[in-house]
């Protein structure tokens, strides 16, 4: 069962209330009509007076400008000599149909729209022939760098696939810096030779870098202590893996290495306290023969990452030639795991 709700008013009262503000609008209705029809005009077709105010009182233009809303008499003349403004937008509308014409571009506009009218940006990513043009790559102070990169995979084969067996792929880049660094170098990789789950890869490559910096050893170093120098590096070396299962690859490689340090292109000359002798292989041009053996497991997904995990050792030899004087072994560690969640739209990844 309803009860009624003793704050809402009876039926008695609100009939009382309706007729209440029905006379009021009629007694008010007629004085402000009277009010505004006494008045000056609107602004619709005179100069000066504004249009009245809803309570039936007229706007003079004085009060308009002391309140800031024109910004002074002439452009308020201007703006009602005219008509109004949608008089004013149906002129210009009027206009502008009158004098069609194609809007003229810019020059700037011009050379975007034609590169994008025929597809150039897409055409320089695609490349030429396997040749691609890439920016950068080198040490940071090296200035702008320009370079193109040739890839060519599958050589013999018309449909090249991962199971083709003996595919040969070609791979060649150089570049070179505004600040004379520069580099080249040339890849050749066999995949499945004979059709067993064979790789091979044979390198050769070299890279001068014209200007480095060297401030020093650890807590000690300083900025008044830099010092310029250039380095060469040419290298070549052959690398065979086996891999099968497709998330295993078992392999080693041996390879050379031969460093040259000269001296740099700026005036950094060294302090008065350096000792060349105190700086390994400043001195001494090392020649370096390298053998290496690796064990990776990699069940990671395709593309970018976000399940799966990577697990590699690889243990190098190098080795010096030049009397052994700078010779040491390495061993390289790399364990990367990627756990999905939320519908694998998030991702924790770790390395160590």
């Amino acid at each position: 069962m309803r009860h009624p709700d003793p704050r809402r008013p009876s039926w008695g009262q609100r009939k009382l209330a309706r007729v209440t503000i029905l006379l009021l609008l009629v007694t008010l209705a007629p004085a402000a009509a009277a009010d505004a029809a006494g008045s000056s005009g609107t602004a619709r077709g005179f100069a000066i007076r504004a249009p009245p105010r809803a309570a039936g009182f007229s706007v003079e233009l004085t009060d308009l400008l002391g309140l800031g809303v024109v910004a002074g008499e002439p452009g308020f003349v201007q703006r009602t000599q005219s008509g109004s403004t949608a008089e004013d937008g149906r002129a210009a509308r009027e206009a502008k149909r009158n004098n069609l014409s194609v809007p003229e571009k810019t020059g700037v506009e011009a050379g975007l729209a034609w590169l994008e009218d025929g597809h150039w940006l897409q055409r320089i990513r695609r490349g030429w022939h396997g040749a691609v043009p890439i920016m950068g790559g080198f040490p940071s102070g090296s200035g702008q760098a320009f370079g193109v990169v040739w890839n060519k995979m599958g050589i013999g084969a018309r449909y090249p696939d991962e199971f083709t067996p003996t595919r040969v792929g070609l791979r060649g880049s150089a570049a070179f810096s505004l600040r004379g660094y520069y580099l080249g170098l040339f890849e050749v990789g066999v995949g499945r030779i004979g059709g067993a789950p064979i790789h091979m890869n044979v390198h050769l490559g070299y890279q001068r870098n014209a200007n480095e910096s060297f401030y020093g050893f650890g807590q000690d170093s300083s900025v008044e202590d830099r010092i310029s120098f250039a380095q060469t590096v040419g290298a070549a070396g052959v690398v065979l893996w086996w891999r099968a299962p497709s998330w295993l690859y078992v392999g080693g490689g041996i390879g050379y290495r031969d460093s040259d340090v000269g001296e740099g292109s700026d005036a950094f000359p060294p302090p008065p306290d350096f000792n060349p002798d105190e700086v390994p292989g400043f001195v001494e041009q090392v020649e370096y023969l390298a053998y290496d053996g690796f064990v990776q497991v990699d069940w990671r997904n395709k593309g970018n990452h976000y399940r799966g995990g990577l697990y590699a050792i690889r243990y190098s030899d190098w080795s010096d030639r030049d009397g052994g004087a700078f010779s040491f072994k390495k061993l390289d560690i790399e364990v990367q795991q990627y756990f999905p969640f939320l519908m694998t739209k998030r991702v924790i990844a770790l390395r160590a």
